[in-house]
């Protein structure tokens, strides 16, 4: 049998705007590769490609296009290391490329978990009051650890805010339905700070709280 050889790169061709390049092989194969595999390669027509070769450019190229999938992931807003493995996994990614790139964007500080449950907490608080029941719940959601969760809730939300945004919330609530009977307002600012998620201790202080203002309206 005649010995088989390496095959060559017999094309080269961009595939319009993308940021891909055809690398076409005298084997019959095409390798589609990110331009920036192309440019580290230094890849010519007449360059012999052995399997070795191939696979490096392969891994390089799939490591390259998960970092892009990641990056533009990040730029609509922060993400935690969970939410970015997910994406990449969903896209089909093997785990240990994933696990490469989220490292590698760990370094370069594109990806900060505690950075991300700062921004998180402090979106959410603009947007309406929540408790760190609530805000917990959707950083452990999202992966963040219960180190970095207790540690940026101590920091942003400390349990004087909460009972103080707690009975601003009940107010709110308890004005709101002004025209309702008494268990209907009681029962309606319950459910909006138990919805909040505040902590069951504030729930309660603030709930007699809103009860003393019942009192209150009652003896007037």
């Amino acid at each position: 049998m005649p010995e088989q050889r390496d095959p060559v790169v017999t094309g080269i061709k961009r595939t319009g705007r993308s940021p891909f390049i055809q690398v076409s092989l005298s084997d019959g194969r095409v390798l589609e590769l990110h331009e920036e595999v192309f440019l580290q390669r230094s890849l010519h027509e007449g360059l012999i490609v052995k399997p070795a070769l191939v696979k490096a450019l392969l891994d390089a190229d799939c490591k390259v296009r998960a970092r892009e999938v990641a990056l533009r992931f990040l730029s609509y807003r922060a993400r935690s290391v969970r939410e970015v493995e997910r994406r990449l996994g969903r896209e089909g990614f093997p785990e240990q490329v994933i696990r490469e790139v989220v490292h590698r964007l760990q370094e370069t500080g594109l990806l900060d978990d505690r950075h991300f449950a700062r921004l998180w907490v402090r979106d959410k608080m603009h947007r309406g009051p929540y408790g760190r029941v609530a805000l917990r719940h959707q950083l452990h959601q999202r992966g963040i650890s219960r180190e970095i969760i207790d540690a940026i809730l101590d920091e942003e939300l400390p349990e004087p805010l909460e009972r103080s945004l707690a009975a601003e919330a009940a107010a709110r609530a308890w004005r709101r339905h002004a025209k309702g009977s008494p268990v209907t307002r009681l029962r309606k600012t319950y459910s909006f700070l138990a919805r909040r998620g505040f902590d069951p201790d504030v729930l309660r202080e603030t709930m007699e709280q809103v009860q003393q203002w019942l009192h209150e309206e009652r003896s007037v």
